[in-house]
């Protein structure tokens, strides 16, 4: 008696879980599909062609810069070098803007800018460019949020399966370092070490493939994923003027990633800007003041230890030319931008690296 009331226990547990991830697969199908058609925007601009967000469109935007021009400059960054608010058709980014100014003499401009890239990615990343690229000149941002972040993405840790990438990692303690984390990212077990639950497991998702929904969990769990992400944002009230500390150990291993990343650079004969991003001023910033003009400071003098261009390009976006974003929590609506904005604030950035460049008399 028990025996059967537990089963139908756990056969209408079953059915109720399966009615609600049924509706909440549907519900947020419905939602992103309004969030891809609302504002989409049809741009005939040349992003695909000079700029990247991992590691398989970099190599394609090198292949383009390399039959484009010999002469090169790599512009590495984060989503704020490929993200346009409020983008309207024709719209284009700073790094677009800069190599259409520098193609007429002979250059290519390439982006490649994950979000939220880290400097250790950055150093797999320039690792391979140099080998492949081989830029005269690197433009390289040091945001302080990303000095938050460590450890390096599968989509980018691709590019430590190519052979001089990892030989060239290999002869630092922090490329080692990157090189390991690369490689745990993109590892997995061998059909001998599969124990019987991993075959078992892999003979259920084939039988249950036939099933749409599931099919579609890794979707869904991106999607629970990110509502668990609005969720914590909700009930710790954490917002984007929320203020953000430094991570110690994180911005300890992204400092000797830029060490490094400088070493490849002055091996491989490529001047380096350093620069301190735009950042959005017209409200309080979401840093510790002190904190932040401490990472300033250092960053100059670091520039000046290794021999290397900085510029501050903090101001050079008004605050008229930020925007909103979506929300990250339940309550939803817009919230304050401090990381992306217009295609005026691409203008004012690229209006700046050029003349920064201009001088340093790197512009011909």
């Amino acid at each position: 008696m028990n025996t059967l009331y537990e089963l139908k226990t756990q056969v209408a547990g079953l059915l109720l879980a399966c009615l609600a991830i049924g509706w909440y697969y549907s519900h947020k199908q419905n939602a992103v599909v309004a969030e891809l058609t609302v504002g989409k925007v049809e741009s005939d601009s040349a992003t695909s062609r000079v700029l990247a967000t991992d590691f398989a469109q970099s190599e394609n935007v090198v292949e383009n810069s390399l039959a484009l021009s010999k002469q090169n400059l790599l512009w590495l960054g984060n989503s704020q070098l490929p993200t346009i608010n409020d983008q309207q058709k024709g719209d284009q980014t700073a790094v677009e803007l800069l190599h259409d100014r520098f193609k007429s003499n002979g250059w290519a401009v390439c982006g490649i800018a994950p979000p939220n890239a880290n400097l250790q990615e950055h150093l797999l990343l320039f690792a391979y460019a140099a080998e492949r690229l081989k830029p005269k000149v690197l433009l390289l941002p040091v945001c302080f949020d990303d000095l938050r972040e460590s450890g390096v993405r599968p989509q980018i840790a691709r590019a430590v399966q190519l052979a001089p990438i990892s030989e060239r990692l290999a002869t630092s303690e922090i490329g080692r370092v990157v090189s390991a984390d690369a490689n745990g990212q993109l590892s997995e077990p061998t059909s001998e070490e599969k124990n019987n639950a991993d075959k078992v497991e892999e003979s259920l998702n084939a039988s249950l493939d036939v099933i749409p929904i599931w099919k579609e969990r890794g979707s869904i769990r991106s999607w629970i994923f990110v509502d668990l992400y609005y969720l914590r944002n909700t009930a710790f009230g954490i917002k984007p003027q929320s203020i953000r500390k430094m991570i110690p150990a994180r911005m300890d291993m992204n400092l000797k990633a830029l060490d490094q990343i400088l070493l490849i650079a002055k091996d491989a004969d490529c001047k380096v800007l350093l620069y301190i991003p735009p950042l959005r001023t017209d409200v309080p910033i979401p840093y510790e003041t002190e904190s932040y003009s401490a990472f300033k400071l250092n960053m100059e003098q670091l520039a000046k230890e290794k021999g290397i261009a900085f510029c501050n390009f903090q101001d050079v976006v008004e605050g008229g030319a930020w925007g909103t974003k979506q929300s990250t929590s339940l309550a939803g609506g817009e919230e304050l931008d401090f990381m992306h904005f217009t295609r005026d604030g691409h203008q004012a950035l690229e209006k700046a690296i050029f003349q920064g460049l201009d001088e340093l008399g790197w512009v011909n």
